[in-house]
């Protein structure tokens, strides 16, 4: 589906929130509440993202969603006061969001742009 007035796909759009939403996300202390508030903006681009591109990018939307799931867990299993040893599998699940995204809008380049 095309975005209104613009001859690029909806998911262009889309893509851009979802780029704003993890470079906030990647600023963000691993340990903090903070986090867990990025991470709500994070999964509904996402969601927006992988609703408008899944048909033509099956493959980064899965890996997107899976690295945005994989997260929201890992953060619910770090409690109100994580310890040191939580905290390395946190950064390790929003390097994986980042990634993902970035792969994302690598695939989506030549559509976007």
């Amino acid at each position: 589906m095309l975005a209104t007035g613009c001859g690029k796909p909806e998911y262009c759009s889309k893509r851009t929130d979802l780029q704003e939403s993890v470079r906030s996300l990647r600023n963000v202390d691993v340990g903090s509440g903070a986090l867990r508030s990025s991470l709500q903006k994070v999964q509904t681009d996402a969601k927006a993202v992988a609703e408008a591109a899944r048909e033509d990018f099956p493959n980064e939307t899965s890996a997107l969603q899976s690295s945005v799931s994989t997260l929201r867990t890992t953060l619910q299993g770090l409690g109100s006061s994580p310890t040191p040893e939580q905290l390395p599998a946190a950064a390790l699940a929003v390097r994986n969001v980042v990634q993902a995204t970035q792969n994302f809008t690598e695939a989506t380049r030549s559509q976007c742009e």
